[in-house]
């Protein structure tokens, strides 16, 4: 998101090896989408996840469409793409619209599971919300997490969360005042 410039917020991939030391991977040109292709102001907020079943990767990410390309620069779409390999990307995949930033998608071996975080442009500011989908299209209403016995008011910005030995984990950067 260099000097917030949304027409340069593209998802790009590196990796390391000591998780200090990080590199593009051999052959691969970032970003691995951009807003040309998809006719989007900006691509946010990308989530990356492993199916195992399947052997490949999936990156998950959000797209605004601007007001010159017909949208209204406040909708938020909803795509993937997938990998075998990490370098060579599928073509995008039109997923859903969604209402909630920061989506943290993981696969469960049977559905998808997407925590998101709420925001301004809908009125759902302070809200972190759950669903789940077996397609990856079609996703169940969201339903609020409750945090510290909250379930609204919650000072949450960007997040994502990580599933691990079948426990839910969620990081997150606060809304500073």
């Amino acid at each position: 998101y260099p000097y917030a410039n949304g027409e340069e917020e593209n998802p790009c991939i590196a990796v390391s090896n000591d998780l200090y030391d990080w590199s593009v991977p051999y052959g691969l040109v970032n970003p691995i989408a951009d807003n040309e292709e998809t006719g989007c102001h900006e691509l946010k907020d990308p989530h990356l996840l492993y199916r195992k079943d399947l052997d490949r990767l999936e990156v998950w990410y959000l797209g605004r469409v601007s007001e010159n390309l017909g949208g209204n620069n406040y909708d938020l779409i909803l795509f993937r793409k997938f990998s075998e390999d990490g370098v060579h990307w599928s073509d995008y995949e039109v997923m859903e619209s969604v209402n909630y930033l920061s989506p943290s998608v993981y696969w469960n071996g049977e559905k998808y599971q997407m925590w998101s975080i709420g925001y301004d442009m809908w009125n759902t500011t302070g809200t972190f919300v759950y669903q789940e989908s077996v397609d990856g299209m079609s996703w169940t209403e969201p339903v609020p997490c409750v945090i510290d016995g909250q379930k609204s008011g919650l000072d949450i910005w960007h997040g994502s969360v990580y599933v691990q030995n079948g426990t839910c984990h969620f990081v997150y950067i606060g809304i500073s005042e």
